[in-house]
């Protein structure tokens, strides 16, 4: 944190990316796994909010995995959440923008066990802005799930659940400037169970919430599109 700058454009200390990764595997007749993983990006370095000069950092970005395979039942899980942009203050300085963030899964069961898969992306906040500063922009996310790149999957011969939602990052509002953009959230996932069970599939997507400024107009919530289709060799799917 910048404490007591009064002038320029100076900027806060770099936030830290994160990546995490968690597997297990299950080799013993009927044994299930149960993986859960997650990562969180830094807060980007910032001013003493109105009572100092300075830009702010971007948040830091966020990575995470998670891969499970037993005989029976298997549970994968990952989350990621992008880092806040520091705040910022002073006319012709801006906060920090929101960090990026990216999450993958997927589970197997070699013997008809129960496959749940999930992966949970949100883009970081903006920054808040001081004294005439711009706000920071929240992080938009784009999840693409399909054959070819698979964010998450799975394969059972018995019920596989994939499940994929992305959040757009809040824009960071201002006290006196322009407050910054919201994040979008595009999310698409083609699902698809080579094991040949019934597949279940569930997608989401939600834009960011737009920031606040006392004089200048209201700005947009980040757009959200969605689209979910599954395709399986057994008899039942959902959608």
């Amino acid at each position: 944190m910048i404490l007591s700058a009064t002038s320029g454009n100076l900027t806060g200390g770099a936030a830290g990316n994160a990546t995490s990764s968690s597997s297990a595997v299950a080799t013993g007749t009927g044994t299930s796994v149960n993986v859960s993983d997650s990562a969180t990006g830094g807060t980007g370095g910032e001013s003493n909010a109105q009572f100092s000069i300075a830009n702010g950092a971007n948040g830091g970005n966020a990575s995470s995995t998670a891969v499970g395979s037993a005989t029976g039942n298997a549970s994968e899980t990952s989350t990621a959440h992008g880092g806040a942009g520091g705040s910022g203050s002073g006319t012709g300085n801006s906060a920090g923008n929101g960090g990026t963030s990216a999450a993958d899964a997927t589970g197997t069961s070699s013997g008809g066990g129960t496959v749940n898969v999930g992966a949970a992306v949100t883009g970081g906040t903006g920054g808040s802005a001081f004294n005439g500063a711009t706000g920071g922009n929240g992080a938009s996310v784009n999840l693409i799930s399909n054959l070819t790149t698979q964010i998450v999957s799975g394969s059972t011969s018995g019920t596989l659940q994939l499940t994929l939602s992305g959040t757009g990052g809040n824009g960071g509002g201002s006290d006196s400037g322009t407050q910054g953009t919201a994040g979008k959230a595009n999310v698409s996932l083609t699902a698809t169970n080579p094991g040949g069970g019934t597949v279940f599939a569930t997608s989401t997507a939600t834009g960011g919430n737009a920031g606040n400024s006392t004089t200048v107009s209201s700005a947009n919530g980040g757009n959200a599109t969605n689209s979910t289709t599954a395709t399986s060799a057994a008899l039942s799917l959902q959608v």
